[in-house]
């Protein structure tokens, strides 16, 4: 693959032609299932961007019964080239090997320099939102994740609290592993990180735990700093089909020792001036595993059954 000379000026990526094997500076990344009624406007806001480098767009589309892979088929069709699109011939949320079944398109979504999430159910509101993160990844060496405020949608969702990301600072700021430890303040179709120059632990990490979102942005923080813009450049969707609200989820139980898997999983990467910090969440999670067997009288499950004790 070639690399490639700036266009002087951003103009949107329907528009961009670069030379055949030129290499994508930013691969943007959807996952999709059951996104029949939105995913067409989260592909159109990838395509609106406006940049001066290139951006290969790559879409998974998890085995969706709808009309999903339909809509995603018929924007590949039109821009052969730019949009990648892989149809997982299997579901892939739930199954134990899900890094290995989708490795040809994590192939896709690390030929670059740089990462840029958004899920099949959110869109990206602002044209320039990769040029601006990118300019700041690009200047800035020692940051490894950029992202910025989202505006939320709660459809068919109850409205709990009258913020959702309860951000630490005021405006732009540049914040540490220790900022965002226990308080994740920014959301999935915000992020645009560094691909992991580990890239097999990286794997391992990720794909070991169901949230891995959350373990990546610790593993991101370890090694380096994160920098927020406080403009609302994405629209996020909270809805019954998303995951929080799912029979999975709402079982306290598994959501308790999943949490645990994950606060396991980022012990071993932690930086060790907050090592302190994990163990004391794992012992935490741990009473409170012990507490709720307590109450439902399982007195055995709750003496020989704790999580990382034979579970």
């Amino acid at each position: 693959m070639s690399f490639y000379s700036p266009l002087p000026e951003p103009i949107p990526l329907k528009e961009q032609s670069w030379p055949e094997g030129t290499r994508p500076l930013l691969c943007t990344s959807t996952f999709c299932f059951q996104h029949e009624t939105y995913v067409r406007q989260c592909i159109e806001s990838i395509l609106m961007q406006r940049t001066t480098f290139p951006v290969r767009v790559c879409i998974h589309d998890d085995a969706s019964t709808d009309k999903t892979a339909e809509v995603i088929r018929s924007y590949q069709e039109a821009y052969p080239g730019k949009i990648w699109a892989f149809f997982q011939p299997e579901n892939t949320f739930l199954h134990p090997d899900r890094i290995q079944l989708q490795r040809e398109y994590r192939a896709w979504i690390e030929a670059g320099r740089y990462i840029a999430m958004c899920e099949g159910d959110d869109y990206w509101m602002d044209p320039l939102k990769l040029q601006k993160q990118v300019e700041l990844l690009e200047t800035h060496p020692g940051i490894n994740l950029c992202v910025h405020d989202v505006e939320v949608s709660h459809e068919g969702i109850p409205l709990t609290r009258e913020q959702f990301y309860n951000v630490p600072f005021d405006g732009d700021f540049r914040f540490t592993y220790e900022d965002y430890f226990s308080n994740h303040f920014f959301h999935t179709a915000s992020k645009v990180f560094r691909v992991p120059a580990d890239l097999e632990f990286y794997h391992e990490v990720i794909g070991r735990v169901r949230a891995g979102d959350l373990v990546s942005n610790h593993l991101f923080l370890a090694s380096g700093d994160g920098y927020y813009i406080a403009e609302k450049m994405a629209f996020k969707r909270r809805n019954q089909g998303g995951y929080t609200k799912s029979a999975l989820y709402q079982d306290s139980g598994k959501r308790r020792l999943d949490w645990y898997n994950v606060w396991k999983e980022i012990e071993r990467f932690a930086p060790k001036r907050m090592k302190q910090n994990v163990w004391h969440m794992l012992a935490d999670i741990e009473r409170q595993f012990v507490k709720s067997m307590f109450q439902k009288r399982r007195f055995g499950s709750a003496l020989c059954c704790q999580p990382g004790h034979g579970n």
